[in-house]
């Protein structure tokens, strides 16, 4: 499956991953994204996030992940 680059994630939406995980964009400025993961509150600042024509992302890495204490 092709994908893209995708540096337009917009901050309140959810965006479901490759694996089927659901993330919700905390924080979108520029170009830095934080994500969190629905289920367990892991949330991370997302680097070279890539989109697949389904609309589903990923990405090359992570940093700075920590557990929320509480969800938004």
């Amino acid at each position: 499956m092709q994908k893209e680059r995708f540096t337009d994630l917009q901050e309140g939406l959810i965006y479901k991953n490759i694996n089927g995980n659901s993330y919700l964009c905390v924080s979108a400025k520029s170009g830095d994204f934080v994500l969190r993961n629905i289920d367990t509150d892991w949330t991370f600042a997302a680097c070279g996030i890539w989109q697949y024509p389904d609309g589903s992302i990923e990405w090359d890495y992570s940093v700075g992940g920590y557990f929320a204490e509480n969800k938004v």
